[in-house]
């Protein structure tokens, strides 16, 4: 291989990790990141426009609106009621030992309340997994 093909081709290299870099960023000071992890090596990533009084749900909502997006469903009469039930084709499982269900953090703490109401900050982190318990997720991260 000739030394300026190898240069070409480092340059193209170091180009497409930069790109990679920078769009795992929020990009700017007022933009929301949402990972959805479905339990099994998949992950769809979004990077939105945060607004005031933005709340999950709202995120959840620009997401499926990304030609990419996502599609989901949930239950409750009110939005401090909301419990996420699916994310594309993967269901709740319900409760009992073992049974994953849809978890969502913001910035690694597990949320204490309802999506539907859970503001968001200028650049928060969403994560919704699919998995048996926040407990576990946390563990493996630190595997």
């Amino acid at each position: 291989m000739s030394a300026t093909r190898l240069k070409s081709q480092l340059s193209w290299l170091l180009l497409l990790l930069a790109v990679a870099s920078w769009a795992q960023k929020p990009k700017g000071p007022n933009a929301v990141r949402l990972v959805i992890d479905f339990g099994d090596g998949v992950q769809k990533q979004f990077v939105l426009p945060w607004k005031q009084d933005m709340t999950v749900f709202d995120a959840m909502n620009l997401a499926q609106t990304n030609p990419h997006g996502i599609k989901f469903t949930y239950e409750g009469p009110t939005p401090d009621k909301y419990l996420l039930t699916q994310i594309d084709d993967v269901k709740n499982e319900g409760s009992g030992s073992g049974k994953r269900n849809w978890l969502h953090s913001v910035n690694a703490i597990p949320a204490q309340k309802s999506f539907g109401i859970y503001k968001l900050k200028a650049t928060d982190k969403v994560s919704w997994k699919f998995s048996a318990s926040h407990a576990k997720s946390q563990a493996q991260r630190k595997e």
